[in-house]
Order: C-alpha cells, then sequence, then structure tokens
C-alpha cells in the first residue's frame, strides 16, 4: 500500500481463516476482472472500451490495495505467532502464584 496517510479509516475485527477467506475471494475476483479487461475489446464503440477499461483498472487497483493490506496483516498474525512461541520456547514456566498471598479486602485502603 501506499505511504500517502489513509482518510476515513475503518477498522475491521476478522479472525484469521476470515481473513485468508477474504484474500483469496479478492484474487479470484481480481482475475476474473482482469479476464474482463482482455474482454473488453469486443465492446462496439471505443467510448464504450474505454469506459469500461477506466473503471476495470480502478477496480483492479481497488482490490489491489486491499489484497496488500491483507498480506500485511495475515504476515504480521504470523510473525507475532512465531514470536510469541520463540518466547515461550526460551521462558520457564511461571509458576502459579494465586494461593500465595491473600486476596486484599475491600475495606482495606492501598
Amino acid at each position: 500500500m501506499s505511504a500517502k496517510r489513509l482518510e476515513n479509516q475503518v477498522t475491521l475485527t476478522l479472525g484469521i481463516y476470515d481473513l485468508h477467506w477474504l484474500r483469496a475471494y479478492l484474487k479470484d475476483a481480481r482475475t476474473d476482472a482482469e479476464n474482463d479487461h482482455q474482454e473488453v475489446e469486443r465492446l462496439r464503440t471505443d467510448v464504450a472500451i474505454r469506459a469500461a477499461k477506466v473503471a476495470l483498472n480502478q477496480e483492479l487497483d481497488s482490490m489491489t490495495k486491499v489484497i496488500e493490506a491483507l498480506d500485511v496483516a495475515a504476515a504480521s498474525d504470523d510473525a507475532r505467532e512465531a514470536i510469541a512461541k520463540r518466547i515461550a520456547a526460551t521462558v520457564p514456566g511461571m509458576p502459579d502464584i494465586t494461593n500465595t498471598h491473600p486476596p486484599l479486602s475491600k475495606e482495606k485502603e492501598l
């Protein structure tokens, strides 16, 4: 994606399975749009051909931007999971200390 500041950003929360599904769906749709772009020449007039090419180019650009953002999100999740696994493998297990200290009374002030 471009380094340009995005306006009207929206935060979307998806599970990793849904993220991968959406990415695959958009990649298929982009392929279909690329095929449509090649078929535009069959239209009857130059005006229709140009209009169709402009619309398809905009659609392809939009899908490519979203797919790239999804790729970054998926890679970030994979990297985060790999780091968590490395940390878990190197850090010894923490002992359970829940029973070592009595709970604080609500009446006592800290």
